[in-house]
């Protein structure tokens, strides 16, 4: 049987998604490195995404694409605003999937800084719209249908954006570092790579205004890994004013410094909405993963230095962000 809500739904956005698509489908389907799996088991990394619902933090244990994949549970608790809602319903570890009850009672590592222990377990429904735009108020149920659904552990007040088990190997957070040298070198090697030239030949056949002077600005990070001592710069660069229709370009370059000077490891183009939150170690090879979130701050991704997408959170969007 048809969900009308659904279909009234999906009337009310028509109209607004022609003007938004573009925008609304990057948002809702995440990168293009790799595609959502129904029901996705947590990460073969010890990283976990936390998100806040209230007072209170979740870690995602896996997605739910799927309403009639979601276990037995309670009742609906909505909390949020009526452009940012959330739904709450408690599930019994007996309900879990196998393969989660194993983190009933467990200790986590929130951030690397604080520790709590798993309490229970819940759906957590998120999603972003404003009633306008969306064409009807937000309630327990539509929030659910709508909402991009996971099974998450409750963990109550610890803050962050990731986290661990306590039983697992520690995930290295990289420290600022000072290497004035070292940043002109590779900024210099950056800002002459052929993707950096091609793009900025874009912006200027585009006429995008400011495009030569926004070349010479990338975003510059520099960090030393707690294990190993070396040091690691990150530059990122954004050519274009931000919206939804004028061509822009996003490109990200790491480099480490060596003995023999600096060593370009990465130089990847990212699409035009994410950003670069944090440099992590999560796997204590040495090697830096990257923690990358939407410009909104809405989903989030984990991924290898190779731009390989090892974990995602996605957020549902009945909004034009433009």
């Amino acid at each position: 049987m048809s969900n009308p809500l659904r279909s009234e739904l999906m009337r009310a956005l028509a109209g607004a998604a022609v003007t938004c698509g573009l925008l609304l489908m990057t948002l809702l389907a995440g990168s293009a490195h790799g595609e959502p799996v129904t029901r996705r088991p947590a990460s073969p990394s010890p990283l976990h995404f936390v998100v806040p619902v209230g007072d209170t933090s979740y870690l995602v244990l896996a997605d739910v694409e799927k309403a009639e994949e979601l276990p037995p549970h309670g009742p609906l608790r909505l909390t949020g605003d009526e452009s940012n809602s959330s739904v709450i319903a408690e599930v019994s570890e007996a309900d879990l999937p196998a393969g989660l009850r194993a983190w009933s009672k467990r200790e986590v590592v929130v951030d690397e800084r604080c520790h709590a222990t798993v309490s229970g377990f819940a759906i957590v429904a998120r999603l972003v719209g404003r009633p306008d735009y969306a064409g009807f108020t937000w309630t327990a149920d539509s929030v659910l249908s709508f909402g991009q659904k996971v099974l998450a552990a409750r963990l109550g007040r610890c803050k962050g954006s990731f986290a661990r088990a306590a039983s697992a190997a520690p995930i290295r957070v990289p420290r600022p570092a000072v290497n004035e040298a070292a940043v002109a070198a590779a900024r210099a090697d950056f800002l002459a790579s052929e993707v950096i030239a091609q793009a900025r030949a874009e912006q200027v056949e585009a006429k995008v205004a400011g495009a030569l002077e926004q070349v010479y600005a990338p975003y510059v990070v520099t960090v030393r890994h707690p294990t190993t001592g070396e040091t690691w710069i990150s530059f990122q660069l954004r050519i274009g004013e931000p919206g939804c229709s004028d061509p822009q370009a996003n490109v990200w370059g790491l480099y480490r410094v060596t003995e023999r000077g600096v060593e370009r490891t990465r130089l990847l183009e990212l699409s035009w909405f994410e950003d670069i939150d944090t440099l992590l170690d999560v796997d204590g090879d040495g090697q830096l993963e990257l923690l990358i979130q939407d410009d909104f701050g809405f989903s989030r991704e984990l991924r290898s230095g190779e731009g390989k997408v090892l974990n995602r959170l996605k957020m549902r969007i009945y909004e034009c962000m433009c």
